[in-house]
This record gives structure tokens, sequence and C-alpha cells, in this order.
């Protein structure tokens, strides 16, 4: 009788640990996911949204991480974060870096890109091809754009690249770097976030970015002429840590993977946009001198650019690529996407 309790309780004990082990994770694992944006900033609560949708679609099996407003390091520092394994994804502005990757510097010529969302497609299918050989150490995720950078400036206004002349301006990337200087500007390197200070110092006279970002950043106080035109995107890729991804169970992987697609990027650079163009009214009510450029002047700007696309090209051609060839394609992406700027 003892014998045959003792095998009841042996076999139900066995029934139960075997519930546990098909419905407990089978293989938990932590994820971080880090940026550099201040927590009012849309992105934060974006880049918060998708490691949440991650760590949903594994019912839990991995547990998401978020460390916002440069608590992992810089904005500049954060692809060799993901590189590194300080964090396993981070959201990274290419610009930040230049000369680093020069095929996504592209996405930074004046008067490209019309549309943000569908840039952002056109951009991840455009870049997913080319990524192993430009960021061959991370796991490429995406790529998104969000309303165009244009120009801000003190003393007066930009309307053509001839009015650089004198002027000290923060450029978004290494594009608008080299126009800045082929028409006699002088360039000040820093991350957008840091913008006010120089600002209010007159250490520099101008800088590129994004309407919203501006007011908060804590640009805007000194700033007076607001250009407003797509004069230039900045886009951002989602590196994931290599090292992490290829440990990682097939199951997390294809998980990953269904949340590094076009449509992901898409819902990143909604949310932004539309904040970013709701930085216009506020710039209005805070009495700031804004213009649109004239055909004219949005000609000038067409002509300036072309020096910039050569050498642009040249640059390209001596990493190995064709550049013809990843232009082409460029400007195809766009094309599919009716986001290429007429």
């Amino acid at each position: 009788m003892l014998h045959r309790r003792m095998t009841s309780i042996a076999v139900a004990s066995g029934i139960v640990a075997l519930a546990f082990a098909t419905t407990a994770p089978s293989h938990a694992e932590t994820f971080k996911v880090a940026h550099w944006v201040p927590p009012q900033h849309p992105f934060a609560k974006s880049l918060a949204d998708w490691g949440k949708s991650i760590g949903e679609d594994s019912g839990g099996e991995i547990k998401i991480s978020v460390f916002p407003a440069g608590q992992l390091g810089p904005a500049s520092d954060h692809y060799d974060m993901a590189k590194n394994g300080i964090a396993d994804a981070t959201w990274v502005n290419p610009g930040f870096n230049p000369g680093r990757w020069p095929i996504t510097s592209l996405a930074e010529m004046p008067l490209t890109i019309s549309d943000p969302m569908g840039g952002s497609v056109a951009l991840t299918k455009w870049y997913r091809k080319y990524a192993a050989k430009e960021m061959p150490d991370i796991h490429y995720c995406f790529t998104h754009t969000l309303e165009s950078n244009t120009l801000f400036s003190i003393k007066k206004p930009i309307r053509v690249p001839a009015d650089f002349k004198g002027q000290r301006v923060r450029p978004s990337g290494q594009m608008q770097a080299r126009m800045i200087k082929a028409n006699g500007g002088t360039t000040v390197l820093m991350p957008f976030p840091k913008v006010r200070e120089p600002l209010e110092r007159g250490v520099i006279d101008a800088t590129l970015g994004s309407p919203h970002g501006l007011i908060v950043f804590g640009g805007a106080k000194k700033i007076q002429h607001i250009m407003r035109a797509p004069l230039s995107n900045a886009n951002w890729v989602i590196p994931i840590n290599k090292k992490k991804y290829d440990g990682m169970s097939a199951k997390h992987r294809g998980i990953i993977d269904n949340r590094c697609t076009t449509a992901e990027a898409v819902k990143m650079a909604r949310p932004a946009t539309m904040f970013e163009r709701a930085g216009w009214t506020k710039l209005e009510k805070l009495g700031k001198k804004i213009f649109t450029l004239t055909d004219a002047e949005k000609a000038a700007w067409r002509k300036a650019s072309a020096p910039l696309l050569a050498a642009w090209k040249a640059e390209v051609n001596k990493r190995g690529h064709n550049a013809d060839q990843i232009h082409s394609e460029f400007i195809a992406a766009l094309k599919a996407e009716n986001a290429l700027e007429q």
C-alpha cells in the first residue's frame, strides 16, 4: 500500500513538473534598450513601446529594460554601445559620427526626402542591403527619419548656400558640413541636444535641426530666423548587439525580426513627425521669423548639392562600393514610396 501511495505521489509530481515546464519561460533573458532623448520627447515613448512590444511578443521570456536620456552614454556613443554590448539595442543618428558610415549620409542631401513615413520605408528597404557591409559589427534592425531638418539662425536668415559665408554653423551630418564649408562657413560639431549653451554664448550663429527639437533642447530662445523647407533629412538606425542577437534562440530571433520591419520604422517615425510639425505653431507664437524658399532659392540649393553628390560618390567608391548603383537604388526607393522631393 505504501509503495502504491509513493508511486502515485511520484506520478503526480511528475505531472506538475511537466505542466510547469510547459508553461514557464523556456529561456528567459534580458534585453537592454538605450537612447539619449529626454523623457518629454516622443521618441522616448516610441522606443519604450518598441521594447515593450518585444517583451509582450515573447510572452515575458525577453525581459526589457529601457535606459533613457543618455544614462548609459552620450548620443555619439550609442552605436559603439550596441557594438560592445553596453546595451543590446540603441538609437543612433549616423550624422553624429561624420564620415564613419558614408552610405547613410545620402539621406542628408538637400531637398531630397519629402515625406517622413514613406521615407522611413524607403530608407529601411534601401539600407538593409548595405548595412551588413557598412555596419558589419552590429545586427541591423531598421532605419527611420522624421520631419526634415532645416536652418535656424540668430543674426540673419540663411536663404541660399552663399549666406553661410562668415557663419559658424552646427551641421546635423557630414553632407551638411561639406556644404557649409564649401560656401564659406565654419562648422562646429555637437549633438543637437547640446545646442542651447553654444547658441546662448555665441559659439555658433546657426544650427540645422528640427522645429520642436529646437524648443525641447532649449535653442529657441536665441534663434530669430527659421527656414521652412525640407532642407535635409537626418536618419536614425536601430543597431542590435550582434553577439546578443546571434546567441538568442531561433524563437527569440524571430520575435526581434518581427519588430525590425518597415512597419516598425513607420511606427517609430509617425509620433515624432507629428510632434515636430506641432513645433512650427509654437515657434510662430514665439514670434520667430519663419520664411519659405522661392523657386530660385531652391534652385540655388540644388546647384550647390551637385558637388556634394560627386564627393559622396567618390568617398563611397573609395570604400569599395558602387556609388552610382547605390544612389540610383536610393532614388528609386523614394519614388516607390512617393517620398522624393520634387
